[in-house]
């Protein structure tokens, strides 16, 4: 079952409109494509979803967009191990990790609550306080 993210919507509306950024409609047709999928999607496999949905923009268009909605935090760039750039959509509020397989090159989101308390014992160690990160394993 596709998920409807309502507030992400909400959000990329007020945002886009803020700032006055050309094609809204457009570019919000791909927003509610790309939070349809939870994988890591290539500019091109993402243009392949729109065009199943009976979308056609051009890979820069998608692009530009995507830049904009990692700008905005709907979205994060990846470049895994195997180099491609991938695109995610950042849930609000919520955190995972990865392990990528060297062999399939299948990246796994995961959660663990266990780790992420230590991470902040560790920083909290060193005198930090951890405002973000990010963990890729590869297995």
């Amino acid at each position: 079952m596709k998920r409807i993210h309502n507030r992400e919507k909400e959000q990329f509306k007020k945002l886009f409109k803020k700032e006055d950024i050309d094609d809204f409609e457009d570019r919000f047709k791909i927003l509610e494509v790309f939070l349809q999928n939870e994988h890591h999607l290539t500019v091109g496999e993402l243009i392949h979803l729109l065009n199943e949905s009976g979308y056609q923009f051009s890979s820069d268009f998608v692009r530009d967009t995507l830049k904009f909605m990692c700008r905005f935090g709907f979205a994060r760039r990846n470049r895994f191990d195997n180099g491609e750039v991938r695109y995610e959509h950042r849930h609000l509020g919520q955190h995972h990790d990865h392990m990528i397989c060297t062999k399939c090159r299948n990246i796994y989101e995961f959660e663990d609550e266990q780790l992420e308390n230590l991470q902040v014992q560790i920083a909290a160690t060193h005198n930090f306080h951890m405002l973000q990160h990010k963990m890729d394993i590869a297995v």
